[in-house]
């Protein structure tokens, strides 16, 4: 994959660009690549969890970007979880010996992180910090509502894949 991972691609725009790694203060990609990219990283999840597979640890740098431009899911092995991206439900038991938070790995975990990363695409990150902040004032409102619903605390309210691929507008 000759441009990397999406988490490459957000660093190497904002160094060639101008803006200073981390600094958040330009935007650069357009907002329909951006969509595209979200719709295709959601579609890779959806196809996921309609097998019953469940990735685990959803993030930036396990999100190729390739030749033709499209982001491709990778890392579909839940055998471990990167904090940053991770549900609170599998930060609560990770280290805790009497789980294998393998097992507890879920369709709605799987959501929380998408949720996290399709933050840090529009907002053109690698840092995720909670509580979310919108600096890019040309994200939807509608995409900005679909990010924070992944990211509810109860993880039944979550939406399935399908519907947030649904509400990014993608048929």
């Amino acid at each position: 994959m000759p441009r990397g991972d999406l988490a490459n691609v957000l660093e190497m725009r904002h160094t060639e660009k101008g803006p200073a790694k981390g600094s958040g203060s330009t935007i650069i990609l357009d907002w329909s690549i951006k969509l595209s990219w979200a719709q295709q990283i959601t579609r890779g999840v959806a196809n996921l969890h309609a097998i019953q597979a469940y990735n685990g640890d959803i993030k930036s740098s396990n999100v190729l970007i390739d030749e033709n431009g499209q982001a491709l899911l990778i890392d579909f092995c839940p055998i471990g979880v990167t904090n940053e991206f991770a549900a609170p439900e599998i930060l609560a038991i990770i280290n805790d010996p009497e789980f294998e938070f393998e097992r507890e790995i879920t369709a709605m975990t799987d959501m929380y992180s998408l949720g996290l990363v399709l933050h840090a695409l529009a907002e053109e990150t690698t840092n995720v910090e909670l509580p979310l902040v919108w600096r890019n004032k040309k994200t939807p409102t509608s995409y900005r509502d679909a990010v924070q619903q992944c990211l509810a605390a109860d993880c039944r309210s979550r939406p399935a894949a399908v519907e947030l691929l649904h509400s990014l507008g993608a048929t």
